[in-house]
């Protein structure tokens, strides 16, 4: 008996197939084999109702390969059927390709022969290879070798057909027990963990009497693992046991959600795909049904009422998305409203591309309240000129503060392993870039059409997976800072720089600049290129 890695999943729709010449060991052997299999509930394959001829069809081919086991009876005169011989050639490809379990029994025949050829049983193969291609020939060969070298069950090593028999059943019951086929138990997330320990418990390898003595505790369902419960939302989110690329950590962010709650986790991916009308809905009966305790807001009308009230706030309020396009009126935040909003990750004020959204949210310049949680922070037309000195960056993720009115970030050095992406894009009055040494993590980095930026600050040559910096038309900007040399994969648009007084001599080795035309660089006063 062999079991394989497979190299190919495949949907096991049968328990055995049962390869055998029937004039051998039809009415004695075979038949107490299948009474036996037949007890136990293993399902069997077997090839009585196929028209035979001298190739097998996709039907038999199907039945060999939807087999988690495949049993080759090899009796005396196997070899004298061609159709026994290319079904063995199928199962041991089956075998080296896709895991089959291959179980050979040696009725009445000497495995030494079946290998070699040999005795009478190699009397019988070169009978049946007369006239045949040289080509079939070597198939049948080396499939009978292969089969023959697996560990399998010899009549003539049993002194009790009846318990060889038995062994045989043993054994197959043993390999699909193992396998814990796909097709009963796909959707049972931690099954596999759970059979094992019952296994241990029933002990089943012992011959010994298991006594019930009664039920003395009611037994205590936990919580899946961590990796079980992502394993649940992802197998209903995505269609597979683990998330998509991009969405590993909202995945697991997900998941923590819903407290690894199974039906939770359930639930939750049914509103993927739906209309926010529908999510939002669906998000409150779960929050009714204590399935999560947090709330997303993306009413506009909702999100407008809870930004103006002072009093009983929203401690479980995780997220608010907010199209300032559906503002009909201009209206003031309130001083204290962030305050509240202590466990907020997610916060997004956003316009569309087509509208101008500034002027409708007022908040106050003060926004030292602002969640120590926050993910995402995009607020288009940002008010302030400073995030406050009380802002916590070590969980974001996103920052995007487009049309703002910032003159700078924030002060000093703060930690931003986990920034990936920063968009200050058409903010006019920014003047300068904070330390970004931390931003280790940093892939994108928008300051397009930043007009009062002069410098870039050296940290930013510490983001070695920056992919893409975008400074088109910051048309104050003296000079790009050497460190930038140091990021390998680098995509720079310099396009509208017209105030570069010099540019870095490793710039043109970079293969993936963007094009741009040097009369928008008349003030270089070094460069390694000449203007003719």
């Amino acid at each position: 008996m062999a079991l394989h890695p497979s190299s190919t999943p495949l949907n096991w729709i049968h328990d055995v197939f049962m390869s055998f010449h029937g004039a051998d060991v039809h009415t004695t052997f075979l038949s107490h084999v299948l009474k036996e299999f037949k007890r136990r509930g293993i399902d069997t394959f077997i090839d009585n109702n196929i028209e035979r001829s001298k190739s097998i069809g996709p039907k038999l081919i199907e039945g060999i390969r939807g087999s988690r086991v495949a049993t080759a009876l090899l009796s005396k005169n196997y070899a004298s059927f061609t159709w026994c011989l290319n079904e063995l050639v199928e199962i041991a490809v089956c075998r080296r390709e896709f895991g089959q379990t291959v179980m050979p029994v040696f009725y009445d025949v000497d495995p030494s022969d079946v290998k070699k050829q040999a005795g009478e049983f190699g009397e019988v193969f070169e009978n049946t290879c007369n006239g045949k291609t040289e080509e079939d020939t070597r198939r049948w060969r080396e499939a009978l070798a292969e089969v023959a070298t697996i560990a399998g069950a010899h009549s003539r090593n049993w002194c009790s057909e009846a318990e060889m028999i038995e062994k045989i059943a043993d054994d197959v019951s043993n390999v699909l027990n193992d396998s814990v086929p796909s097709k009963y138990f796909e959707s049972l997330i931690g099954i596999g963990a759970h059979m094992e320990k019952m296994r241990s418990l029933l002990s089943l390898e012992c011959d010994e009497v298991r006594m019930a003595h009664g039920i003395h505790h009611i037994y205590k369902v936990d919580y899946p693992i961590d990796e079980e419960a992502l394993q649940i939302f992802c197998t209903y989110a995505f269609g597979q046991n683990s998330p998509k690329d991009g969405f590993e950590e909202l995945a697991v962010e997900v998941t923590n959600l819903s407290g690894k709650l199974p039906l939770g986790l359930r639930i939750l991916e049914d509103f993927l795909g739906k209309t926010f009308e529908d999510l939002s809905h669906g998000l409150g009966i779960l929050a009714e049904r204590s399935l999560i305790s947090l709330d997303f807001f993306i009413d506009a009308r909702e999100i407008c009422r809870v930004l103006k009230i002072e009093t009983k706030g929203s401690e479980s309020l995780v997220g608010m998305d907010l199209d300032l396009s559906e503002i009909n009126k201009e209206f003031n935040i309130s001083k204290k409203t962030f305050k509240r909003m202590c466990s907020l990750q997610f916060l997004r004020f956003y316009t569309r591309s087509d509208d101008n959204g500034d002027g409708r949210l007022h908040s106050p310049q003060n926004l030292k309240y602002l969640s120590p949680e926050l993910r995402l922070l995009h607020w288009d037309y940002f008010p302030a000129t400073c995030l406050p000195s009380t802002f916590v960056t070590e969980f974001l993720v996103e920052l995007n503060l487009r049309n703002s009115k910032l003159t700078k970030l924030w002060e000093g050095v703060q930690p931003l392993q986990n920034l990936k992406c920063v968009d200050l894009s058409h903010s006019s009055d920014l003047k300068e870039l904070p330390d970004l040494s931390t931003a280790t993590n940093l892939v994108s980095l928008d300051l397009s059409y930043c007009t009062s930026l002069v410098e870039l600050h050296s940290s930013v040559g510490n983001a070695t997976n920056l992919s893409e910096l975008n400074i088109e038309d910051c048309s104050n900007l003296a000079e790009i800072p050497f460190s930038v040399e140091n990021i390998p994969n680098l995509k720079i648009f310099l396009a509208g720089c017209s105030s570069l007084v010099k540019l870095p001599s490793w710039i043109w080795n970079i293969t993936s600049l963007n094009t741009f035309n040097l009369q928008n660089f008349s003030s270089c006063v070094q460069s390694p290129l000449k203007v003719e």
